[in-house]
């Protein structure tokens, strides 16, 4: 069955696979990546944001950026 949302998109992944590849930048595997969306979506919950709110990214394109947009959408 293919991944039908975010969560089963980040779980797809083996542990040491990478999952996202910056070119001259970090490289983090899936595990790693599964981590950090974890760690920033729970720090945007903890500031009182969560499903159905809007928000804003303002980062250069980067590691970063996508770690914030992954745990936003996952809030």
């Amino acid at each position: 069955m293919a991944p039908n949302t975010l969560f089963s998109v980040l779980e797809h992944g083996s542990a040491s696979d990478p999952a996202l590849v910056v070119p001259g930048g970090p490289r983090l595997t899936y595990a790693q990546l599964r981590e950090q969306v974890s760690l920033a979506a729970d720090r945007l919950a903890q500031n009182g944001l969560g499903r159905g709110d809007r928000i804003a990214i303002v980062f250069p394109n980067g590691a970063e950026s996508v770690v914030l947009f992954l745990a936003a959408a996952t809030v």
